[in-house]
This record gives structure tokens, sequence and C-alpha cells, in this order.
């Protein structure tokens, strides 16, 4: 899910992409629903928009595992983007915010963590950093305020990094924990900001989070249940509002100290405007 939060684009608008459900587009009241995935196979799980001047449509840009394609034309024609590499395994598509409205997607390929970033409206794209070994981690940037545009934080071997060049170069400014094969990361901007990792640590995943902006951690919360690795959001207002999906939402008010389901996934069925479906990626 992405909301336009500032202008351009003008922030009237809301775009929802589900898994083998494509694209679709409404108003920020919830109706007047458009798909704009039709000629796009696939689900979406990440995507972006850019703003392509006055009179265009937007330029949508979405993420289906490791397949990114690109619309010019409000989702009638759908094109692979250029320059990634084809066994590249993608774990997150940003949108940095800055001018140049660039695009940052990371992933892991030839052994190596790569971010590659476009300039070009999302059809171009070359590498812009890489670190040795090839971990499963992941890119967070601040969506308003005073990083936006210029940070970005990244995961790598349990430690966080941060840019402060749109990604074109990181430093160490944390370790979340001593242990850990893969993770998520994500941050509220109200705070330093605040930071949340889950760590896949002895089969179990576990949550931890920062208020001091990345330089410390403590664990929130151990063995979180139906999680699947793909989903995890903190609020931009918020910093004690954390959300993850797997089988079904979960929510935490109290910083992830501990959360609860949104709704059990079959009350979908008899009330489908005011509850989630199953798979919430």
């Amino acid at each position: 899910l992405w909301l336009p939060r500032q202008s351009p684009p003008s922030g009237d608008e809301l775009y929802a992409g589900s898994s083998l459900g494509g694209l679709w587009r409404g108003s920020l009241n919830g109706t007047g629903w458009q798909p704009l995935g039709d000629n796009l196979y696939g689900g979406v799980d990440d995507i972006v928009v850019l703003d392509a001047g006055a009179g265009a449509p937007d330029i949508l840009i979405t993420r289906d595992g490791d397949d990114i394609y690109r619309s010019a034309d409000d989702g009638a024609t759908w094109i692979p983007v250029n320059g990634l590499p084809s066994n590249m395994d993608i774990r997150d598509l940003v949108l940095l915010g800055d001018a140049a409205q660039t695009v940052l997607v990371y992933g892991s390929s030839g052994g190596q963590s790569r971010v590659y970033d476009s300039n070009d409206w999302g059809a171009n794209f070359q590498m812009r950093w890489a670190l040795a070994p090839d971990w499963e981690g992941g890119l967070w940037v601040p969506r308003v305020g005073p990083g936006a545009g210029t940070d970005v934080y990244m995961l790598h071997q349990r430690k966080l990094y941060r840019s402060t060049s749109g990604g074109s170069g990181f430093t160490q400014i944390g370790t979340v924990a001593s242990s850990g094969s893969e993770g998520r990361i994500t941050g509220s901007e109200a705070g330093a900001p605040t930071i949340y990792v889950s760590l896949r640590q002895s089969g179990a995943w576990n949550v931890h989070r920062s208020t001091d902006g990345g330089s410390s951690f403590s664990l929130r919360s151990s063995g979180i249940g139906d999680y699947w690795d793909t989903s995890l959001c903190a609020s931009i207002t918020d910093p004690e509002l954390l959300l993850y999906g797997g089988m079904e939402c979960w929510r935490s008010t109290n910083g992830g100290s501990s959360f609860s389901k949104v709704n059990t996934w079959g009350s979908y069925y008899s009330n489908p405007q005011s509850r989630l479906h199953a798979d919430i990626f």
C-alpha cells in the first residue's frame, strides 16, 4: 500500500497492490477503485509512484517478488526495468523522495548485498553500492522530516548502517544483536527516528527497537508468530505503533512489546468493507 504524502503527486489518490490481485487506484475515502494492473501478471509487493509532470500520468513502478515493472500509461502497458541483474534476489523497492525522485532497489546478487538506483523515473538502474557477503536484510527511508530525500537506513548482518547521501555510501551506526540469519527493517519518523528490526534468531522471529536513531537496540518481543518475513511497518506520527503481516495482520501500540490481531481472516467474508482479507504481505 502506498499513499502519496507530499506534492507532487497531489496526495489525493490511494494506490493499493495485492498478491495475485494486481494494482488498484481509488480516492482517499475508499471509493472509485480502478484496476491498473490487469496487464501485469502476478501481484504487487511494493509500489512507488513518481510525478511525470503536468498533464502526464503518474509513473508506476511495482515489485512482484524479484521482478520489477514500470508503467507510464496508468497500467495499460507494463515493461521490465533495465539494469538489474537477472538473478538478483530483491528485498526492497523504495522512493528516496529527493528532487530527482530517485528510486532505490535493494537485494542480493553476485555474493553481495547491493543497492541500485534510478534517476530517470525508474526506466534504467545502475549499481550504487555493494557490500560482501550477501545477507537478507532490508532498507528503510524516512518518508517525511529532515532525513527525507537524503537518509537511507540499511540492515546488514545484524548491524545498522546509515547513508546521508541517498545510498551511495553507508556508515555503521549500531548493532542490533549478536546473532540472526536474516531480518527486516522499518522505522517511525516520530522519534530520532525510531527504528524497528525483526530478526530470525535460532529459528524464531524477534522484534528489536532503537529509540536513539539506531545507535542502540533493545529486544521488545521474542518468538512472534504468523510472520512471513515480508511485511513490517511503523507509523509516521506514532513511534509506538508497529504492524506486521502473515496470515493475518498484527498490531502493536506499545512499541513492539506485544501484538494483537486486527481481525481473524474468516471474519472478512461477512464484512469485506471493514475487515482485512487473509495473507498480509
